[in-house]
């Protein structure tokens, strides 16, 4: 089941100068991405104040050394599996934000 999780430290992500928080996500070209596409194509982000980077990875594991780096702040369309290995090992610190496959239209 597809996962959206992330970690960092207490810093947060980056702030541009209007204001803005920059987040960076790694995101498989799944369908389960989708609606993370249309959030930043529709200015849904933008609305809240957040300037949302989207980095495409083939793989979620990929994805983890920028994620343990600071490079990326959420790993989206991942596995679970993925993450509760990292996090037996203590590798990272992870957390899962939220099921992507629990988005629906409001």
């Amino acid at each position: 089941m597809p996962a959206l999780a992330g970690c960092g430290d207490d810093g947060g992500s980056a702030s541009q100068a209007d204001g803005r928080q920059t987040v960076t996500v790694a995101a498989l070209p799944l369908t389960d991405a989708a609606a993370l596409y249309l959030a930043r194509d529709r200015g849904l982000f933008e609305k809240e104040g957040l300037d949302v980077r989207i980095m495409s990875v083939q793989q979620s594991v990929q994805a983890l050394p920028a994620l343990a780096k600071g490079q990326v702040d959420v790993i989206a369309s991942a596995n679970y599996v993925t993450f509760l290995q990292v996090d037996e090992k203590g590798t990272l610190d992870v957390r899962v934000l939220a099921e992507g496959v629990r988005v629906a239209r409001t």
